[in-house]
């Protein structure tokens, strides 16, 4: 299973149940002691020094809950609310939830005595959203805690610490301003690997794979991908068998890699049975035969990945008819018999409250939240809302939204109005009278979307009753607190001069309001303004398209295709079809409509060698977000982290235009990077190609800085050229 893909996967081994005694643990724990029996169920669970008993566990665990062990009563609400060693009901989830409230109060008691254990179980409450905590926001996920917890743990010396903090760092804490980190998650990792985490040793190998190379060496990523697949762990046994299959240590070995690969098999993983089918249609290094090939590619029909389940299918199209009838019902009754061989670290894989699947967690969530919903918590309510609205469950999200807008809740109430307004986007029957009243009800509660939404619904003429002055109030209100979109249509207002009376320095001052928070429908507003000469009546065209430039790299359509046309026409910048039609491609792709028939004008002057290039460097283009609803100083530069080069490259591998042009700054500059002139001319070009109006003079200075010579400027340009960003 990937690094990234199952954050919460691990392996707990408590420190104080390393190398237990079981039957010195089954003989305290006979005698009564709750720590004992809590020991004893957390070992029966997790197969610790002996073999694996789910049910008995469940037993130890309620004894030792019963007698306020709040790490027994964690072990025993985890059983029964993920039915493990338990039967699956609605009862026994009523009974893990209390468990879990009475867990979450005793585990933070114990944190507070340094038990590592306890720090590490909370933390994955706090991960999983679990913890109660304020009634503003119950349950609230929180990884910021989560990671202060492991940390402790970590450097006590737990292992599943060291690898559960590996991974939260690898999704990266909003608290506090912490950002990922790849060198906290390669330092966390390694600790865990190298005290024989099974998990964390695979981990260095998708560290490996991740960074191509960057972050861990082939050499040490071999050892851990070994290490993982002689400890039984599927998904690595398979990676191991494909990379010695394929020859990626060095010589090729398929038939080792094969015999890996079917072990993998063997444990029920999808694409191992894949492989190993596929091969068996094949023969080669084995012989081939269809009817263990139909065997292995039924089973990988119900492998996770859907092109997986697709690629089985087809082929066992193929093999089916080589078949006869009488063994195809033999090989299905063989398959309905299987069962997966799977190792103890496969299987506690899929353990426990961190190896449940998405759905598991969500609602064993959503029952936490529904408990308090009916105690009257709004914000509860407005979870369940937004869950189920996401789950496509829009009438029970109504039916949640409605409680807490009956409560004066303005987030509610504002997120009920467009659901009314629009019928869900088309999907139901619209609620006109409803939506109107909840989107006025949400604006005089403060809200200022709504208030700029209520105002535009008022001078449409779908209000009955109220004058359009009255939505100008509104929208008027809601500039003046601040939101980039009223600030947006005031600033409109006052250059058309329409609604009210035209006065373009006020336009200029809400324009700019707006802009300064990097809202792109301002800053193209702000192109238009200095194009028509709306200030000293003459085009102002450095100051038109610095501004379409910004609008441009967060993909405001409009702002692309007039930095196409100012490209055509040769209006502030060198004239260029090839920049033109670029330009207008990439608009084109963003929405603007109409824009064919400039695209087939500006084609017929362009070689086919131009076309190209321009097609090429049209793709390249990501647009980037760089909205701040907090504003900053108009005109002002956009804001910027500091990150290591390494997270910077990876950023500008997906088309960041800053993260381009700051990689390229540290390569000009050699700051944390080697310094190299060509690096630091392709990542100049691929952020002025994105739209950075900085790159174009910071390249050229570098140029003559560096006094690059042809053979480096072309070496360069190449790199740019078979530049392809990666997709999100």
């Amino acid at each position: 299973m990937a690094l990234a893909c199952r954050f919460l996967v691990f392996l707990i081994l408590p420190l104080s149940l390393e190398g237990t005694n079981r039957i010195s643990l089954e003989k305290q724990a006979a005698s009564g002691d709750a720590e004992a029996q809590y020991q004893l169920a957390e070992v029966l669970f997790w197969g610790i020094g002996g073999n694996q008993d789910l049910k008995l566990a469940a037993v130890w665990a309620e004894a030792s809950a019963k007698q306020g062990n709040a790490k027994g009563q964690y072990r025993l609400a985890v059983q029964l609310m993920m039915g493990q060693g338990v039967e699956s009901n609605s009862e026994n989830d009523r009974k893990g939830f209390e468990w879990l409230a009475k867990a979450s109060v005793g585990l933070q008691k114990l944190v507070k005595q340094d038990d590592q254990d306890a720090q590490h179980k909370l933390a994955l409450l706090y991960l999983s959203g679990m913890v109660k905590g304020k009634e503003d926001r119950p349950y609230n996920i929180d990884r910021g805690k989560a990671a202060d917890l492991l940390e402790k743990a970590a450097n006590a010396g737990m292992v599943s610490s060291q690898f559960q903090l590996a991974l939260i760092h690898q999704i990266g804490l909003s608290q506090e301003g912490r950002k990922q980190s790849n060198e906290k998650v390669l330092q966390w990792l390694k600790k865990a690997a190298d005290n024989d985490s099974v998990y964390a040793s695979y981990g260095m190998w998708t560290m490996f794979k991740r960074s191509q190379g960057r972050l861990v060496k082939l050499n040490d990523a071999e050892i851990y991908l070994t290490s993982s697949a002689e400890q039984g762990y599927a998904i690595a046994q398979y990676q191991y068998g494909v990379s010695l299959y394929e020859g990626l240590f060095g010589g090729v070995d398929q038939k080792a890699g094969l015999g890996w690969i079917k072990k993998a098999a063997e444990q029920g993983l999808g694409s191992a049975q894949l492989f190993f089918g596929t091969i068996l249609t094949k023969g080669g290094i084995i012989d081939k035969n269809h009817n263990e090939a139909f065997f292995w590619l039924t089973l990988a029909k119900g492998a996770e990945s859907r092109m997986e389940r697709n690629n089985a299918a087809q082929l066992l199209e193929q093999v089916r008819l080589g078949i006869k009838p009488a063994d195809r019902l033999d090989l299905l009754q063989r398959v309905r018999d299987y069962r997966p061989k799977e190792s103890l670290a496969t299987h506690n894989d899929y353990l426990g409250l961190a190896g449940a699947v998405p759905d598991k967690r969500l609602s064993i969530r959503l029952e936490l939240f529904t408990i308090l919903a009916n105690k009257s918590n709004v914000a509860s309510m407005i979870y369940l809302g937004d869950a189920y609205r996401n789950l496509g469950r829009i009438k029970e999200a109504i039916g949640w939204y409605e409680m807490a807008a009956k409560k004066d809740n303005k987030y509610a109430c504002a997120r009920l109005a467009p659901i009314l307004l629009t019928g869900n986007g088309g999907r139901m029957e619209p609620d006109m009278p409803g939506g109107i009243k909840w989107l006025r009800k949400a604006a005089e509660l403060g809200d200022v979307r709504s208030m700029n939404g209520l105002g535009e619904y008022i001078i449409k003429g779908k209000v009955k009753g109220v004058k359009p002055e009255k939505g100008m109030e509104w929208i008027s209100k809601a500039a003046e607190n601040g939101y980039a979109l009223a600030q947006t249509n005031v600033g409109v207002w006052y250059i058309n001069g329409d609604l009210v009376e035209q006065n373009i320095p006020k336009a200029k001052k809400w324009l700019l309001k707006a802009a300064s928070q990097n809202f792109p429908r301002a800053q193209f507003y702000l192109g238009q303004y200095y194009i028509e000469g709306r200030e000293k009546e003459n085009p102002n065209f450095n100051e038109a398209i610095k501004w379409y430039r910004l609008a441009a790299r967060q993909g405001e359509a409009r702002a692309l295709f007039a930095l196409g046309m100012m490209h055509m026409d040769g209006m502030g910048v060198k004239k260029s079809l090839k920049e033109a039609y670029k330009w207008l491609e990439i608009s084109k792709h963003y929405g603007m409509p109409g824009v064919e028939k400039t695209l087939t004008e500006c084609a017929k002057e362009l070689s086919q060698e131009e076309m190209r290039r321009a097609v090429g460097e049209a793709e390249q283009f990501r647009a980037q977000n760089y909205f701040d609803p907090n504003g900053s100083k108009a005109g002002a530069p956009l804001p910027t982290v500091r990150l290591e080069a390494k997270e910077l490259e990876v950023n500008a591998n997906y088309g960041d235009a800053d993260a381009q042009f700051q990689l390229a700054q540290r390569y000009a500059a050699g700051d944390g990077v080697d310094l190299d002139s060509v690096q630091a001319y392709k990542w100049f070009m691929l952020a002025q190609k994105s739209g950075h109006d900085k790159a174009k003079e910071a390249r050229e200075k570098m140029i003559k800085a560096r006094g690059m010579n042809i053979i480096q400027i072309t070496a360069a340009r190449k790199l740019v050229k078979d530049f392809r960003p990666k997709d999100k």
